[in-house]
C-alpha cells in the first residue's frame, strides 16, 4: 500500500510529469546523437569502400582480397 500511496502523491504533484518528460526527452535525444552518429559512420565507410574499389580497380571484394594477399588468385584461362 505504501508504494500506492507514494505513486498517488507523485502523481498530484504538477512538476512530476513535466520531470518525467523532460527526463524522457534527454534521454531520446541522446539516443538520435547516437543513432546520426551511426548512420554517418556508415555513409564514410560507404565512401571507403567506394575509394578502395576505385583505387584497386576492383569490381568485388574478392578482387580485394586477391590483392592485399588473403585469398590465392583466380587461374585466367
Amino acid at each position: 500500500m505504501d508504494k500506492t500511496n507514494k505513486f498517488l502523491e507523485y502523481q498530484n504533484d504538477p512538476d512530476f510529469f513535466n520531470i518525467v518528460k523532460t527526463s524522457i526527452d534527454k534521454e531520446l535525444s541522446n539516443m538520435k546523437k547516437i543513432v546520426d552518429k551511426i548512420n554517418q559512420m556508415r555513409v564514410e565507410a560507404a565512401y571507403l569502400e567506394s575509394d578502395l574499389m576505385t583505387i584497386v580497380d576492383a569490381k568485388t571484394w574478392e578482387d580485394i582480397t586477391e590483392f592485399i594477399g588473403l585469398a590465392p588468385l583466380k587461374k585466367e584461362n
